[in-house]
């Protein structure tokens, strides 16, 4: 048969019925714009890190970095006394916010103009004349960009103050550089260029660097891997490769990504149930005019071809429109995922969504992938059904009924298949996820079957309480289970996976929350204010420790340093504290050596380690981690295991003693005061921010103060709020998860009204009113939602399980046990019963006015 003939066919079919059209691109563009938003968005923040390491490393090649963190002056000195070591550069890296603006966190560089130019041209993008001799001779000079400037609304000779610690300081712009392309633009936006002497002033950094950049070249290839360079700089000094530092970013927050990923793929999974409905509902209602294409002449391979088409061009339009939802998402999304980057991980600036094609190329396939393997089986259908049934305007429910026995097997199978590949498959993120997807589909495979049980079972129940309505509306849900079965299905994976999000986070909130009300034992904190909410590398000034620790209210303070160091090539963090006999039990250990006392740990070479630390890097108790120290490297006895929630990388925790023994490190990032019993804790707070204000110097037009001083209580609430802001996301693929499931269930049942118009008709005939129709249909949408709420229990607490057992362990290293709730059994209820009920009005409303004549006249 023609092709021209087809089209027009089915354009004639789709004109004809623009709602049942619109609902599958929503459908498509739904799932589609869920998954596109989510990778432009991921995307967009893994390529501002790229471009931020690529823009501040410049021409570089390598680095020259200490496991310490800093590398002492003469370590650059003697490099550059090396043969074939003149193109080095030293910098000072660090981060500061401006007293206007807090909310931004700058980058500084400090760098040698005298030897930058072979690395950045910063210096020589500005138009300033003297701006070298600028920054060298004048005090607290910088270069801001273009960008920059504006965003600050300053101009050349303008000062900004701004907070670096403990400490407020005015800076002097003399100068305005110009980036040489977009991406730059970016990242330079919010980054200032000062002296290297100036930086290391600014960050307390005199006599040490931040890393050494380097170009290298052919004629010394061996040498930088070579041992013998190494030995004439300090311990724990070596050469990295800038795209080593790429690696480490992206593998910091590969878990993150790959969680997000996955929960866009499974509002993809509930919108490929929609574009089944849709494409049955499309075979359903020209049944008859297939059939006469087949009288004269169709062939069995064009019908299901037709069919294809269609599903391929409705899919492609989905697709495309899901592709300009994606992009007006992740415009919305990318605040939001890159604050939770800023949290947890480290500072960084995306101003905008960068669009890839490799990501819009995988949307496309996704998005026409689902449609056309959802469109299989109608497509199938279609031109399976013998002609002479086919005129008969009926439908092979029976085919449909043995079909759901075999799927349910299938079902049971795909669920032992998920079991197995989480327990016995491989650690990796993607294949525990693939284990999770097969529980999914297996649960919804089951669903059609169980439907058909537990309509059987509660039958003559309804009946006997309901007379022959109830009967009625049980019959009509399980003879049409072809639609029904499938939008039962889509109902029950959608609240399913909403109960299980539910679950997880609720759960970790708890976990997260008693922690906190056993860890923060001391009254009040103080720390210099931090870019990310984890973590501080800037430190108290010395004499506020002083102060303040011998306040005639306190009866202890506890003193934490925070910095990383190397073990066997791998980056970990180290916190050194001391800590009063409450503050140790605030400890809750998962594991621990039997004769673990506190005193040999604060005497003895040895650590306890936090449980994502451990998982992470597959470490046990009692064994020795070694760590890199400037004496050399330094067995510490592993002698505990500990339960914490502060921070995805884990870290090791050792005495404040040891810091001093093995380090010489005796700076303090923050401090903990244990005041007197009865003591007012919120006047002592007080009575620090006064103190802080009177010797403060000019805040600018900010009130920031120059240390946080927090009660337990107030800290406990911020460290909830970043909790509650990290899972916000989760809040929005639910919402779209529900409305993708909505439309299903609607879809379903336009197709059950059109399929039993006939019978309908027949009812209205023999007397049954509209209302007893209306009250017939609206009991089966109701018993629909109960039952895929019923479902949707125990495949929710199934889910949540594994993703707190499983994905939450592997992604992140932290273990919690799974909360039940009493609630969660009548939300899951009364969730399904509201979108069945909801989706079901307007189908409810055609059917029960649809007239009994027309309807009849096939007969």
């Amino acid at each position: 048969m023609s092709f021209k003939v087809v089209i027009a066919i089915g354009l004639s079919y789709w004109k004809k019925h623009p709602l049942q059209l619109c609902l599958a691109l929503l459908g498509i563009m739904l799932g589609v714009g869920v998954v596109t938003a989510i990778d432009l968005t991921n995307t967009s923040a893994l390529k501002s890190f790229q471009h931020s390491v690529s823009t501040i490393s410049g021409q570089a090649t390598h680095r020259l970095v200490s496991a310490s963190g800093s590398i002492p002056e003469n370590d650059y000195f003697f490099l550059r006394s090396q043969s074939g070591f003149q193109n080095s550069a030293p910098v000072i890296e660090g981060f500061l916010k401006t007293n206007t603006d807090p909310s931004h966190p700058f980058r500084v560089l400090g760098v040698d103009p005298f030897a930058e130019r072979p690395f950045r041209q910063f210096l020589q993008q500005t138009s300033t004349p003297g701006i070298i001799s600028a920054l060298l001779t004048q005090p607290n000079t910088i270069l801001v960009s273009e960008q920059g400037a504006e965003m600050l609304n300053v101009e050349k000779g303008s000062e900004i103050p701004i907070l670096v610690g403990s400490r407020n300081v005015m800076l002097k712009v003399v100068g305005i550089f110009n980036a040489t392309n977009d991406f730059s633009a970016q990242v330079l936006r919010q980054m200032m260029i000062m002296d290297i002497s100036t930086a290391q002033e600014l960050f307390s950094m005199q006599g040490k660097l931040s890393r050494v950049d380097l170009i290298q070249k052919e004629s010394y290839q061996e040498i930088f891997s070579g041992n013998e360079f190494l030995q004439g700089l300090s311990q724990n000094t070596k050469i990295q490769s800038v795209n080593e530092s790429l690696e480490a970013g992206e593998r910091l927050t590969r878990a993150f990504r790959v969680n997000l990923t996955a929960l866009s793929l499974l509002t993809l999974v509930v919108g490929m149930f929609l574009i089944y409905n849709t494409m049955t509902f499309s075979v359903v209602q020209r049944f008859g005019l297939l059939g006469r294409m087949r009288v004269i002449g169709m062939t069995r391979k064009e019908v299901f071809n037709w069919i294809l088409l269609e599903a391929l061009i409705i899919g492609s339009l989905g697709t495309v429109m899901g592709l300009f939802l994606g992009m007006i998402l992740a415009e919305s999304l990318l605040n939001q995922v890159t604050q939770t980057m800023n949290d947890l991980y480290f500072v960084q600036t995306v101003s905008s969504v960068q669009f890839s094609p490799i990501t819009l190329s995988k949307s496309i396939l996704l998005g026409i992938g689902a449609t056309l393997f959802s469109a299989y089986l109608p497509a199938r259908e279609a031109s399976s059904v013998k002609p002479a049934l086919i005129l008969k305007n009926s439908l092979t429910e029976e085919i449909q009924q043995n079909r759901f026995t075999i799927l349910g097997v299938f079902g049971v199978f795909g669920i032992l298949t998920g079991f197995a590949t989480l327990i016995w498959g491989s650690d990796g993120l993607w294949v525990s996820y693939s284990g999770v997807f097969l529980l999914i589909i297996g649960s919804a495979m089951m669903v059609p079957m169980m439907t058909r049980i537990f309509s059987r079972i509660l039958k003559p129940v309804f009946s006997l309480i309901f007379g022959v309505f109830g009967g009625m509306t049980l019959r009509g849900i399980e003879s049409q289970l072809g639609r029904t079965g499938i939008a039962i299905a889509a109902l029950t994976i959608a609240v399913a996976a909403t109960n299980s999000l539910d679950l997880m986070v609720s759960s970790f909130r708890t976990a997260v929350s008693s922690w906190l009300e056993s860890q923060l034992r001391a009254d009040i904190y103080i720390s210099p204010p931090s870019l990310l909410s984890n973590q501080n590398s800037q430190f108290i000034d010395s004499e506020l420790i002083k102060k303040y620790s011998s306040l005639p209210e306190v009866e202890y303070a506890s003193y934490y340093r925070r910095f990383q160091t190397d073990s066997k090539g791998l980056r970990i963090n180290v916190h050194g504290v001391n800590l009063p006999e409450q503050g140790e039990k605030a400890f809750r250990f998962k594991e621990k050596i039997k004769d673990f006392d506190w005193n040999g740990f604060r005497e003895k070479p040895m650590v306890i380690i936090s449980e994502p630390l451990a998982v992470k890097k597959n470490l046990m108790v009692g064994e020795d981690l070694n760590l890199e120290t400037p004496e050399g490297s330094i067995n510490f006895k592993i002698a505990g295991i500990f339960h914490d929630y502060a921070a995805e990388q884990g870290f090791a925790l050792m005495s404040r003693k040891n810091v001093k023994k093995f380090w010489q490190d005796d700076q303090i990032n923050s401090m903990a005061l244990y005041l007197k019993p009865e003591i007012q804790i919120q006047e002592v707070v007080q009575r620090i921010e006064n103190d802080l204000i009177e010797n403060s110097g000019n805040l600018g037009s900010s009130s920031e103060l120059p240390l946080n001083v927090r009660s337990n209580t107030e800290l406990r609430k911020t460290s909830l709020s970043i909790f509650d802001r990290t899972f916000a996301i989760t809040g929005i693929l639910k919402l779209l998860l529900g409305g993708v499931a909505v439309i299903g269930i609607f879809s379903a049942l336009m197709s059950v009204q059109l399929e039993r118009s006939r019978e309908f008709a027949v009812l209205r005939a023999i007397g049954m009113t509209p209302l007893e129709i209306g009250k017939m249909v609206c009991s089966q949408c109701m018993l629909m939602g109960i039952l895929a709420g019923l479902f949707a229990l125990p495949v929710g607490i199934l889910l949540a399980k594994v993703l707190i057992q499983v994905i939450n362990l592997r992604s992140f290293g932290w273990s919690f046990p799974l909360l039940i709730e009493s609630s969660i059994f009548y939300n899951s209820l009364i969730t399904a019963f509201l979108a069945a009920l909801a989706a079901g009005i307007y189908p409810l409303l055609k059917m029960a006015k649809s007239s009994p004549a027309l309807a009849l006249k096939g007969e």
